[in-house]
């Protein structure tokens, strides 16, 4: 790889963080604003190695972009609050604050490329993509907490002051706001065939993982793979159901397994309506048929540490 790559820079990450790395790097940045006006003239002009600073929404985003695009390489600068898909890779969350030789000399020397799933929420009446998925979807109370949080830090007095650890302050008392919350009836299968179980869903919450990392924290199962062409679901009924989350940030062997489903696809039915959905740590606010679809639609390759391998 060449060492003079594309840095793709969300100014508004970290507190003030990607400001300050965009006056660091130069005329060699861009911002995340400026990708969204054209992102199809950027890959196309982009070279080998492409360094995207922001939380898992930006890299999500960009990752879409350079998906099923050969000949380009995205290293991961975790800005964001939770950065879950730089903590499944073994990233380093502080490397933004290195130099800019040091941080490229890192995604050089130090680190290889994993191919990564990626996934797109489709309403299966109208054919339109919803959103694309690289980390995971949730519905229910974890979609509730990120749309809260994100509108509180609209606010004038919070857009760009605040630090990592403010940020998880208000994501808490977003929590706290979103314990009533419960999911609407859904039921989920793996295909249309009649034969096919139906699973229904309740309670809390209903995840689909491509990664194990979640949260900012934790882990939400043990065997999600991003290298492979299956995602898993979970379904959480009641709020204890996230005890074993939370203490997968003391150690990874609290991670559950015995609950999740896998497949290659997943077709959900719900009532049709409004529906709040957490992509990739974005809350949305959509309408539905009441028909959805979750499939792979591509790969992207990503930088991984050399620790992720003996991590799994």
């Amino acid at each position: 790889m060449e060492n003079n790559p594309l840095w793709i820079i969300n100014h508004r990450s970290g507190g003030g963080e990607g400001s300050d790395l965009a006056s660091r790097v130069g005329d060699r940045a861009i911002s995340f604003s400026e990708f969204l006006k054209n992102p199809t003239t950027w890959v196309q002009s982009a070279p080998e190695l492409v360094l995207v600073a922001g939380g898992d929404g930006t890299v999500g985003t960009v990752a879409h972009a350079f998906s099923n695009v050969g000949g380009h390489k995205l290293g991961i600068i975790p800005l964001g609050t939770g950065n879950d898909m730089a903590r499944e890779l073994g990233i380093p969350l502080r490397i933004a604050g290195e130099s800019t030789l040091a941080t490229v000399d890192y995604f050089m020397e130090r680190t290889s490329p994993i191919s990564c799933s990626q996934w797109a929420l489709i309403d299966k009446k109208s054919q339109k993509t919803i959103t694309t998925v690289l980390n995971y979807l949730s519905l229910g109370f974890e979609a509730e907490v990120v749309l809260r949080y994100a509108k509180s830090r609209l606010t004038p007095s919070s857009a760009n002051s605040l630090g990592v650890w403010k940020n998880r302050g208000r994501f808490i008392h977003a929590a706290i706001r979103s314990l009533p919350d419960r999911l609407p009836d859904i039921s989920l299968s793996r295909s249309h065939a009649s034969q096919e179980p139906v699973y229904p869903v309740r309670g809390r919450s209903l995840l689909f993982a491509n990664i194990r990392s979640i949260l900012g924290i934790g882990i939400s199962n043990s065997i999600s793979d991003p290298r492979d062409d299956l995602i898993e679901a979970i379904n959480t009924t009641s709020l204890l159901g996230f005890i074993p989350v939370l203490l997968t940030a003391l150690h990874p062997r609290f991670a559950r397994s015995k609950q999740v489903l896998q497949s290659h696809e997943w077709h959900i039915n719900l009532p049709p309506g409004p529906l709040v959905i957490q992509s990739d740590g974005e809350g949305l606010e959509i309408e539905t048929s009441g028909e959805l679809l979750l499939l792979k639609t591509g790969t992207v390759l990503l930088l991984a540490s050399p620790s992720w391998n003996r991590q799994r």
